[in-house]
């Protein structure tokens, strides 16, 4: 059920405008210059043609949060593709309609670092 709401967000009218959402979803597989991402915390803010996103991801060994900025738009399959930027990486975040996927590290040139998988949480 709350997958299908967070459809419906992306989905909103001008109204809903000033709704805010939090998606979690847990990363699988993704090291980047030695840390071991274990979770992705976004608050989606609706805008009038994308998702304004904040949160953090999560160091599995050390637990730091590390701050993160971006947006989400919808795709035309009912998912969501979400550019992250955590300090000079950037984290390609491509979820399908039930809200599972992968995400992809990218250095600061735009060059593949490392592919991971994530998979949904919760949204509140």
């Amino acid at each position: 059920m709350k997958k299908l709401v967070l459809i419906g967000i992306f989905l909103a009218t001008s109204s809903a405008y000033s709704q805010d959402y939090q998606l979690d979803l847990d990363v699988q597989g993704l090291f980047v210059g030695g840390i071991q991402f274990s979770s992705i915390n976004i608050d989606l803010g609706l805008s009038p043609r994308y998702l304004r996103a904040n949160g953090s991801m999560k160091d599995f060994v050390s637990g730091l949060m590390y701050p993160a900025t971006g947006t989400c738009f919808t795709t035309e399959s009912g998912g969501a593709l979400c550019n992250l930027r955590v300090g000079s990486s950037t984290f390609d975040v491509d979820l399908n309609s039930s809200l599972n996927g992968t995400v992809t590290a990218r250095d600061p040139t735009g060059n593949i670092v490392d592919t991971g998988s994530v998979v949904f949480s919760s949204l509140e």
